[in-house]
């Protein structure tokens, strides 16, 4: 006599067909999700200026100040091509860049030179800011720079 003809014996079998069943379709379910670690999302780019600040201190109207600022990826991305902005005072100008429209691999970093030539007397500021094509982790890194001028100074023969 068969084992299923027997009555009781298909319904003492079933609690372990149905716990294989849902063994096997959490591995399919799971297989698809991609969990696991090998399927995770790697780290957004995460980019930073060094130094995150800077002030030019007093510099003569007329004259010039320059500083490099290097910004780094220490994410696991790539950031995908860069722009750069400098927005404030129109004293400040960037003269270097060998940043812009590179994608910045983790790791590596790239430079950009700023100089400040006031016109006039005065304390301003700007921000330096880079963003990539593809999302940092956080807000775009950005560097305030200040600066201050005063007249230019006189001299005089005796």
């Amino acid at each position: 006599m068969a084992q299923h003809d027997m009555p009781g014996q298909a319904v003492r079998g079933w609690p372990r067909r149905v716990a294989a069943a849902a063994v096997a379709a959490a591995a399919v379910v799971a297989a698809l999700a991609g969990a696991g670690p090998a399927a995770a999302k790697p780290k957004p780019p995460a980019l930073a200026f060094t130094p995150s600040s800077y002030d030019y201190t007093q510099v003569t109207t007329g004259q010039t100040a320059s500083k490099t600022f290097t910004l780094t990826n220490t994410g696991k991305r790539a950031s995908g091509a860069l722009r750069l902005q400098l927005a404030g005072a129109a004293a400040f100008s960037i003269t270097g860049n060998t940043c812009s429209r590179k994608g910045l691999r983790p790791g590596k970093s790239c430079t950009v030179t700023v100089r400040f030539a006031p016109t006039s007397s005065g304390t301003v500021t700007a921000t330096l800011t880079a963003a990539g094509k593809k999302k940092p982790a956080a807000t775009s890194p950005r560097v305030l720079v200040s600066g201050q001028s005063g007249a230019e100074a006189l001299g005089g023969s005796g």
